[in-house]
């Protein structure tokens, strides 16, 4: 056959233009088809072209409605970041209304679209904040009947998520009787309240409960359903509550700007002096969430919903539920499947004595179960919590506080032990620290066989000496002292450590350490600044010193490093610490170098105060009522200062020459020199908590990377 009549492909295919047209014709099918009275297992053709599209199981939104509201969403985001209107005789809130409401009459009829659109999805959460109880109950009602594939979606998890987020406080006012004005219509029928609402809509993901808590999407919205049934669990003031949104998820809301009411008379709304109270069917529906996972899952199903990274939260939560309900001394509840059957021998003799578990020791060590072992350990019976101390805890105090994970495990035991028990571990411990190891032993730790000191500087211990040196006197002289004491040579060394180097800064930079205190740390170092200061780190401390000091202790400096002038000079930190000093003026010019010391002095101490407030002056005149509205703006930023005539006569007459004259002599009189004796610049690595913390984590040894712990 001819290569040109050779064709490849079935016969009598038709083309893509008429596919496409035959199933964009095909109406898609709303409700379930008509039994036929064949077996289930036989399937049109036609019957496969109507599967539903997960990605957009309730259809596409339009090309147009979708611009629409990302034009509300550039709006509403201008006004959460604060942006003020323009117009000053509307009311903002009236005409923010106005917008809202056609925002919302565009968006009726098409609520489930939206919420599965990747675009929209983020912009109905945004809307959520700014609507009204009477709009929550329309939203939410629209979306009653299909929260099973909503909550399963990846856009739409997180409208359901920020729904049950935002409905508390309007269930609050409703369960104290505070309901808004319905208006009146016959077509549509009862609107329900959204107590009503979230009731139903639990109900409805109850029966499939386990397998929502284990949907990557669809489980952080069963922990926000479950915080809102059970809202005992989150204290007043939000201080602990559990963390919804992975780390991901967080980073990108937050980079969606703030979210929040865009009414300016609903600021504050979310912290209304009445405590939340909630109706007493909550916390019915929450307890039978647990009977739910308790009845059809089993111990070892149980378990593994610890180890994993989606369920693991979920389960963390109905823990927190159980305790909260009194469910969990109950034999078989999921305290006692978790813990291996503590609870159950507690219950079967007055003290037991228990195996230790593989499993409990897994769950210590591992990064994402320890999160639920914090839980156990928190919110276990009394009973239940001296026998896990005693089996897993008691005796192990020096190897679990050294280990990466375990750490924050027994921080949350040490806060439930008694003043004895605390007394007796304390014991313990000094016993241990006096048996079995050499006080110079190296220990050799990763794979080059490397040696590690063990009085090495570590950031753990760094982080505390900061934290000390801002307590108030006389709890910080601990700290001071001992400085003090050290040998020059490891004040030297310590300064030259990434993490020592920052308990120096604090020391200097701490307003409760006394300046007497500050002044003898500056005056230990003279005679042995060169080598300080030989250093990238050390080189820092010594800017420090010296910006301190006042002109008497600097002169006192720099003529104990007349004789180290070379050095400086030859070093590739120390020369940058000379350029401030200026030896050679000191030497030649003592007095000139004085004045300029004590200029520089005074002039950084001006830089680093707060700027004053300008107080309003009376020439500050408002602008006429009958200018524009355009010019309003532009004369309130002026202030009219009172000129004399004969400076408007020079000024009419030499106008900009004087000025260049001025920039001229300027010019001229800032050479190299006055570019090098500017003042210095304040070092960006100034210290404060949080910075420490984390410049002392970004310095962590490579060999405990394997050990870092998961922040749900």
């Amino acid at each position: 056959m001819p290569r040109e009549n050779r064709k490849r492909g079935k016969k009598n295919k038709k083309s893509s233009a008429e596919e496409s047209a035959f199933f964009n014709e095909r109406p898609i099918p709303t409700e379930a088809p008509e039994p036929t009275g064949e077996p289930s297992w036989i399937r049109s053709a036609l019957d496969q072209t109507e599967e539903v599209n997960l990605e957009a199981p309730f259809g596409y939104v339009d090309a147009d409605v979708k611009a629409y509201f990302r034009t509300v969403d550039v709006q509403m985001r201008d006004w959460q970041e604060g942006e003020q209107d323009d117009g000053e005789d509307i009311d903002p809130n009236e005409e923010r209304r106005l917008f809202f409401v056609a925002a919302l009459t565009e968006m009726g009829g098409k609520e489930k679209q939206l919420a599965t659109d990747p675009d929209c999805s983020v912009i109905l959460e945004r809307m959520a904040y700014s609507m009204d109880d009477f709009v929550r109950r329309v939203f939410v009602d629209s979306l009653t009947g299909s929260f099973e594939s909503l909550v399963k979606h990846r856009f739409a998890s997180h409208v359901g998520q920020t729904l049950f987020t935002v409905a508390k406080d309007t269930i609050s006012r409703e369960s104290r009787g505070i309901f808004p004005t319905i208006p009146e219509s016959s077509e549509k029928g009862e609107l329900r309240t959204l107590t009503q609402l979230v009731l139903d809509a639990a109900e409805e993901l109850l029966p499939a409960f386990t397998t929502l808590i284990m949907d990557p999407f669809a489980s952080h919205v069963v922990r926000a359903l479950l915080l809102l049934l059970s809202p005992n669990l989150v204290p007043a003031d939000n201080s602990a509550q559990p963390a919804l949104r992975s780390k991901k998820s967080a980073a990108w809301k937050a980079k969606q700007g703030p979210m929040k009411s865009v009414f300016a008379d609903e600021k504050g709304k979310g912290k209304e002096a009445a405590p939340k109270s909630t109706p007493p069917e909550f916390r019915k529906l929450a307890r039978r969430f647990v009977e739910a996972l308790r009845a059809e899952l089993g111990e070892n199903e149980v378990r593994a919903l610890a180890a994993n990274k989606v369920a693991s939260p979920g389960l963390q939560l109905l823990l927190e539920v159980e305790a909260d309900q009194g469910m969990a001394n109950d034999p078989d509840s999921l305290l006692d499947r978790v813990t291996v059957g503590i609870v159950t021998a507690c219950r079967n003799e007055a003290n037991p004595v228990v195996e230790p578990s593989d499993y409990l020791n897994t769950l210590l060590r591992d990064p994402t179960s320890s999160h639920l072992l914090e839980t156990i350990v928190s919110r276990s019976p009394e009973e239940v919590f001296a026998v896990l101390w005693t089996t897993y805890f008691k005796g192990k105090l020096a190897r679990l506080a050294i280990h990466p994970v375990a750490n924050f495990v027994l921080a949350k035991a040490l806060d439930r032990l008694s003043n004895g028990q605390l007394a007796e571990e304390y014991k313990t411990a000094l016993e241990e620290k006096h048996v079995p190891v050499p006080e110079h032993a190296p220990r050799k730790h990763g794979r080059q066989g490397a040696t590690s000191d063990a009085m090495e500087s570590k950031i753990q211990g760094s982080i505390l000496l900061q934290s000390l040196l801002r307590l108030p006197g006389p709890h910080n002289q601990i700290v001071v002292s001992n400085i003090a004491s050290l040998a020059i040579e490891e004040r030297i060394k310590i300064a030259h450590n990434p993490s020592g180097s920052r308990i120096y800064d604090v020391l200097l930079e701490s307003p409760t350490v006394p300046s007497k205190a500050k002044r003898e740390f500056v005056m230990g170092f003279i005679g042995h600044y060169h080598l300080l200061v030989d250093d990238r780190l050390g080189s820092r401390i010594g800017d420090r010193c010296w910006a301190f000091a006042d002109t008497y202790l600097k002169e006192k400096i720099g003529r104990s490093l007349f004789v180290y002038e070379q050095f400086l000079a030859g070093s590739f930190f120390g020369k940058f610490f000379a350029r401030n000093l200026n030896l050679y003026l000191l030497q030649r010019r003592p007095d000139e170098w004085k004045t300029m010391q004590a200029d520089r002095k005074r002039a950084h101490d001006q830089a680093s105060k707060p700027p004053p407030v300008a107080a309003p002056t009376p020439t500050t005149l408002a602008p006429p009522a009958s200018a524009p509205a355009h010019e309003k703006s532009a004369k309130r930023k002026r202030h009219i200062q009172p000129e004399d005539e004969i400076d408007a006569v020079f000024n009419a007459t030499l106008g900009k020459r004087i000025k260049k004259a001025a920039l001229g002599d300027v010019a001229e009189a800032s050479g190299p020199r006055a570019v090098n004796e500017k003042v210095p610049k304040r070092d960006s690595r100034s210290v404060d908590g949080l910075q420490s913390v984390l410049g002392a984590i970004k310095h962590a040894p490579k060999d405990e990377k394997h050990g870092k712990r998961k922040r749900h």
